[in-house]
């Protein structure tokens, strides 16, 4: 009987040890947390300014954030040189600026008073290539290409443009609706053509009704201004006629017409 208590005993506590193993080796391991990391207030401004999306509006408020890239380049006249614009740091002006293609040779910024002598991008060229013809803040300029010599063919206030050479050697342009010739040697200025927008003057023209003749009878100082007025228009038409000094070039083209395109023939016809 003592034996098997004993026994009993031992066995129990065998059991007791295998659990108490069992309930250490199925424990997880406690986990260790990270310790915490102060950030201050200057750092996460920082990082928010790195993370900020930059919108449409911020760009097209600002062109420089497109770059200032070279833009409207054009050949010199030698095929060696290239001119191009960029613009200013900051502003939407351009400069102009030159670049030699030989080797070791600097960009370098055209000067203002040289624009006019290198504004010839657009240039028109006569027949036998000896002469290039373009304007220049409205001026009429002619550069002779052997010599690169630049002369200035006009001095106003107003707008010439459609510039071109004509078969009989001169140049000629445009101002508003009116056609001018430039005799490159006289310097003498031709109008050419004046298109008119209205209707062509008529004559003075006599009374019908019975009751404009009558006023025409009574009142006779409108019959002396209708009779003067006459007198000077056919003086005025017959001046043109028979002296080459006096142009008449009007071409009248009615009321509530417009021009959209016109072209000067280089013979002038």
């Amino acid at each position: 009987m003592k034996l098997k208590l004993i026994a009993a005993t031992f066995s129990l506590s065998l059991v007791a040890c295998v659990n108490t193993q069992e309930t250490s080796q199925s424990q997880p391991n406690p986990v260790i947390s990270p310790a915490p990391v102060m950030i201050s207030s200057t750092n996460v401004q920082s990082l928010q300014t790195k993370t900020k999306v930059i919108t449409l509006e911020q760009i097209m408020a600002d062109p420089d954030w497109f770059g200032r890239a070279p833009e409207s380049w054009y050949w010199g006249d030698d095929s060696n040189t290239v001119y191009y614009k960029q613009k200013q740091l900051g502003n939407p002006l351009r400069d102009l600026w030159v670049k030699k293609l030989d080797h070791g040779s600097k960009v370098q910024q055209v000067t203002m008073s040289n624009l006019h002598k290198v504004a010839d991008n657009r240039a028109k060229i006569n027949q036998d290539k000896s002469l290039e013809l373009y304007t220049f803040e409205g001026n009429v300029f002619v550069k002779n290409l052997a010599n690169k010599s630049v002369k200035q063919m006009t001095y106003t206030s107003v707008n010439e443009t459609d510039v071109q050479f004509l078969t009989n050697g001169n140049i000629a342009y445009r101002v508003d609706n009116v056609f001018y010739s430039h005799d490159l040697i006289t310097g003498q200025v031709i109008e050419l053509a004046n298109l008119q927008m209205t209707e062509k003057p008529k004559e003075t023209q006599a009374p019908e009704s019975y009751l404009a003749k009558e006023q025409h009878k009574l009142i006779n100082y409108i019959a002396l201004q209708q009779r003067n007025d006459k007198l000077q228009a056919q003086h005025t038409a017959t001046l043109a006629d028979q002296n080459n000094t006096v142009t008449s070039t009007k071409y009248y083209f009615g009321q509530d017409n417009r021009v959209s395109h016109a072209s000067l023939s280089p013979s002038r016809r």
